[in-house]
C-alpha cells in the first residue's frame, strides 16, 4: 500500500469519525439546566413534578406519540398543553407546565419572544392594536429523538404563544384570551411555513437565556382586571 493511499485513507477515517460525531453529539446534550428553572411562585420542586408528571403519560401512552404530518403534530401537541394544563388558573403554573412539556419530548428551550428583561411588559408596550401583546417561547426538537430522521436540518422548532388578547392576529379570533396555542415547524415539511427562519433567531438569547420568561405581578394584576372586564362587558 503507498503512502497517499495510506494517507487518503486515514483523512477519510478522520472525515468519517468527525462526521459520525456531529451526528450524534446532540444527543448527548440535554440541556440540564433548563430543568432547574423556577416560574415565579411555582418552586423548582413544582416544576419537577410537572415534569415527571409529563413523563409519565408519554410513557403510559395517555399521550399518543408524535408522528404524522404537521397538522397531526400540532394536534398532539396542544393535546398535551391541554391536558397537564386542565384545572389550572395560574399562568405562572401553566408555563412551568409548558416547559415540562417540551423538557419531557426532549426539546430544549431557545427564547421568549420579546427578548427583552420584562417580555410581558415589552409585548404589550409594542402591542399597536390591542391592550395586551402575546408573548412567544420557541424550543427546538432534534427530530432524532421523535424517531424521525433528517441528515441535516434535523431541529424542528416549536412555538408556544400565550394568547393574551386573540384580537391581535385574525388566525386567533376563534380562540380564547389567555390561552396557550402551540405550532410545530417540522424540518423538510410544506404543511406550514415557518414564520421566521431558524437561522434568524440569535445563537443565544440576551435575556432568559435559560428558562421562559413570567410575568411581573403588576403586568399580572393589570392583566386581570382587564380580562375580568372584558367578561363584564360581554355579560353586559
Amino acid at each position: 500500500m503507498t503512502h497517499w493511499r495510506v494517507t487518503w485513507l486515514l483523512l477519510a477515517g478522520g472525515i468519517s469519525i468527525w462526521l459520525a460525531w456531529l451526528y450524534i453529539s446532540p444527543h448527548f446534550n440535554t440541556y440540564p439546566e433548563q430543568d432547574d428553572c423556577s416560574f415565579g411562585p411555582v418552586s423548582n420542586e413544582r416544576y419537577r413534578e410537572l415534569l415527571a408528571l409529563a413523563r409519565q403519560h408519554q410513557a403510559s401512552g395517555r399521550w399518543s406519540r408524535l408522528r404524522g404530518d404537521g397538522r397531526d403534530m400540532n394536534e398532539n401537541l396542544q393535546g398535551r398543553l391541554d391536558d397537564i394544563m386542565d384545572g389550572m388558573d395560574s399562568i405562572y403554573e401553566r408555563i412551568a407546565a409548558t416547559h415540562a412539556v417540551m423538557r419531557a419530548l426532549g426539546a430544549y428551550y431557545r427564547a421568549t419572544v420579546p427578548d427583552s428583561e420584562d417580555a410581558f411588559e415589552s409585548a404589550r408596550r409594542r402591542s399597536n392594536w390591542t391592550e395586551f401583546g402575546s408573548v412567544g417561547f420557541v424550543y427546538f426538537l432534534d427530530v432524532h429523538r421523535i424517531g424521525g430522521f433528517a441528515p441535516i436540518l434535523r431541529d424542528a422548532r416549536i412555538g408556544v404563544s400565550f394568547i393574551a388578547d386573540k384580537e391581535q392576529l385574525a388566525a386567533w379570533r376563534k380562540k380564547e384570551n389567555n390561552t396557550f396555542t402551540v405550532t410545530i415547524n417540522y424540518p423538510f415539511t410544506i404543511f406550514k411555513r415557518s414564520l421566521r427562519p431558524l437561522s434568524s433567531y440569535p445563537p443565544s438569547a440576551q435575556y432568559h437565556k435559560t428558562c421562559p420568561a413570567v410575568p411581573g405581578p403588576e403586568w399580572l394584576m393589570d392583566y386581570e382586571q382587564w380580562l375580568a372586564d372584558t367578561q363584564n362587558d360581554r355579560n353586559d
